[in-house]
């Protein structure tokens, strides 16, 4: 990844991953500060709170932990699902919410999953 807190990073869907599970396994966080990075906040009106640097939401899939980026012509999200270890990012070359669109299409199919 590269960029800015404000924007102007790309990565792969790989990379992505690999964040994940860097993340989930404590390589580049202990899993005490893990759960914290990876807890609610502050509530948005999105139906979702914020914890540090994650929008946090709860699903019948579980608590998803993510974020998304866009800007003309490109949209991204990034989709942790912290009850399953299930990992959706979704990398799109269309306007927004293409990405958003698509993952939450996603989350429905998860939610199926007995």
């Amino acid at each position: 990844m590269r960029g800015s807190p404000a924007g102007s990073s790309y990565s792969t869907a790989g990379d992505l991953l690999a964040f994940d599970r860097a993340i989930r396994d404590g390589v580049i966080l202990s899993s005490a500060t893990a759960a914290e990075l990876l807890k609610p906040r502050v509530e948005t009106d999105q139906k979702s709170t914020y914890g540090y640097g994650f929008h946090m939401r709860e699903t019948r899939a579980g608590r998803v932990a993510g974020h998304n980026g866009h800007h003309h012509g490109i949209s991204a999200q990034f989709d942790m699902y912290l009850d399953t270890g299930w990992t959706v990012v979704v990398l799109s070359n269309y306007d927004p919410p293409a990405a958003t669109v698509v993952s939450r299409k996603i989350q429905r199919t998860l939610e199926r999953i007995p």
